[in-house]
């Protein structure tokens, strides 16, 4: 049998994820998935219903859903998102 991997820690309330996230929260209470600026490469959560469809970082318009890249090009990068397949658990 393999090693077992350290857990991965969960934000705490001195963490930078839980300063974003927190007051996220609070507020919101639908869907928000992860959104991925296409211009800085900033991953936020944004709520399509509630929230400004812009990026939390550099302020751009040019935000997409993390489920919904691919074709598109990467921020980081000059490659391309693959569509990659669908699949599910049975």
């Amino acid at each position: 049998m393999g090693k077992l991997l350290e857990p991965i820690p969960l934000p705490t309330s001195n963490s930078k994820e839980s300063e974003e996230s927190e007051p996220f929260f609070e507020t919101h209470t639908g869907n928000a998935p992860d959104h991925l600026c296409l211009k800085c490469g900033k991953i936020s959560k944004i709520d399509p219903e509630m929230d400004k469809m812009i990026c939390k970082k550099c302020k751009s318009d040019e935000v997409t859903e993390v489920t919904s890249l691919a074709g598109l090009k990467c921020p980081k990068c000059s490659g391309h998102f693959d569509q990659g397949s669908e699949g599910g658990i049975s």
